[in-house]
């Protein structure tokens, strides 16, 4: 009979199950996927994008706040969209670069920052710049 191509995900790497249950190239016992490292990196991604996405919709409303026209508002959308297409293809090269959780620490980092400034632009010249 043949062999079955079942990957072995548990084990980290690909190694092919055959119909008697071994595996060929792995001895690893199976891991649980709610780990705790698994539980605080969901908890810290959801953090993030929720803080990202809730930006957005409240932006128009603090440029308003700061005197903004409604052009400034949408120029205002406009760039930090343009800078978060931008900075895309550059972040790739970056990652092979350095390493993902460097990288990773220094956007978290970065991310922060630019977070918590943007509670003190004064102006919406100030927030356009921030945020390209």
């Amino acid at each position: 009979m043949g062999v079955d191509t079942n990957i072995d995900l548990a084990a980290g790497e690909n190694s092919l199950e055959t119909e008697s249950g071994s595996h060929a190239g792995s001895d690893a016992k199976a891991q649980s996927l709610w780990s705790r490292s698994f539980v605080l990196l969901s908890i810290a991604t959801f953090l993030l994008f929720s803080s990202f996405y809730l930006l957005l919709p409240t932006m128009p409303l603090s440029i308003k706040a700061l005197g903004g026209l409604d052009a400034h508002v949408g120029l205002s959308t406009g760039l930090f969209t343009l800078a978060a297409v931008l900075a895309r293809p550059f972040a790739g090269g970056f990652i092979d670069s350095y390493g993902r959780k460097p990288f990773l620490l220094w956007g978290l980092g970065l991310f922060i920052v630019s977070m918590v400034s943007y509670g003190w632009m004064g102006s919406v010249t100030a927030l356009n710049h921030s945020s390209f």
